[in-house]
């Protein structure tokens, strides 16, 4: 399986960290999550396999610090397969250590001893290395968004006073493009570790989770950063009285509600209150995609995280809108 290929034109972008992570954790077992740094000759090779002589591929070595020593005879094979092969965000030590710079190209950027670009051909095309790394992802996300978003009924929020004009199916979404859902909640947990610190404190904080969306995503985050989860079943539309929830929540743990899609943030602001309400402690809400109703120097989002949001640049594009019956007021 491989998560994280996307296209673009005539090219396919692989990131390499969140496929080693894959092999690691998920197929080999054993491995230490979103921590594991070394590539191992398997993940090389599920790329390999991948790989096709239409397009130019790129591999991403972000978040890579080393390499099991017989991984150049694989690259060579993902070159010979390719038509080009360009390697970015790949650290100078690996590079001297495995000999991979055999191409003096002039339009390599090494910049504080990891390479930006590194053409593993002479090729003379220039690629913008920084669209490599985070916009494409982005732009694909978007992409891939736009299939799953109903526009057709007008509808009534189940839980605030808002109507929507438009239907977003994660569950649709998880289903049918898991492999780069699986990809964006690594992005998350990226996002989650570098927010929270995750690893630097003795008690870690622990993922809640409120519906079979939230609950994959948390059970995924969980396996890439060490969590324990706890389920809080049907919060929000569906209410459910919980009789001993003192029970379920640990007094003065952290806790981080993940949530599939945040419009409002109502469900959001009721697990929040039953977290603290018991006791706990709330850190913040993580989530797959998250609408932005408010501009940001209005409002802070300081405790949320999501890997795509929508916003006003781009609701539009993606034909989402929110509404109420109330009459627009007009400067006369």
């Amino acid at each position: 399986m491989i998560v994280s290929k996307i296209f673009w034109g005539d090219t396919v972008c692989y990131s390499i960290h969140p496929e080693q992570i894959i092999t690691s954790t998920y197929l080999d077992e054993g491995g230490r999550g979103i921590e594991d740094t070394i590539l191992t000759i398997d993940t090389l090779n599920r790329i390999a396999d991948d790989c096709s002589n239409s397009f130019c591929t790129i591999l991403n070595f972000d978040k890579i610090i080393s390499f099991q020593s017989n991984l150049i005879t694989v690259l060579k094979e993902i070159k010979e397969t390719s038509k080009n092969l360009i390697l970015i965000n790949i650290s100078g030590e690996i590079v001297d250590g495995q000999h991979l710079n055999t191409y003096k190209n002039a339009n390599n950027i090494l910049i504080d001893g990891v390479y930006k670009l590194l053409y593993m051909n002479d090729n003379n095309s220039v690629i913008d290395y920084d669209f490599y790394n985070e916009e494409i992802f982005r732009l694909d996300f978007k992409e891939k968004l736009k299939k799953y978003i109903d526009s057709s009924n007008k509808m009534a929020h189940t839980s605030s006073s808002v109507y929507l004009n438009s239907y977003v199916d994660v569950k649709e979404f998880i289903s049918l493009d898991y492999q780069f859902v699986i990809y964006s909640i690594y992005k998350l947990a990226l996002q989650l570790r570098e927010k929270w610190l995750i690893g630097a404190h003795h008690s870690n904080p622990i993922l809640v989770c409120q519906n079979s969306n939230s609950a994959f995503i948390a059970s995924l985050l969980s396996g890439l950063l060490g969590l324990d989860i706890l389920i809080l079943d049907k919060i929000g539309p569906i209410n459910k009285l919980y009789k001993r929830l003192g029970s379920t929540i640990i007094e003065n743990r952290n806790y981080i509600v993940v949530s599939d899609f945040v419009c409002l943030g109502t469900e959001v602001k009721i697990v929040k209150n039953l977290i603290e309400f018991s006791g706990g402690k709330y850190l913040g809400n993580v989530s797959l995609i998250r609408v932005q109703t408010f501009d940001e120097f209005d409002i802070a989002y300081k405790d949320a995280l999501s890997v795509f949001e929508i916003t006003k640049a781009n609701n539009r594009d993606l034909n989402y809108y929110i509404s109420t019956n109330l009459e627009m007021l007009r400067n006369e």
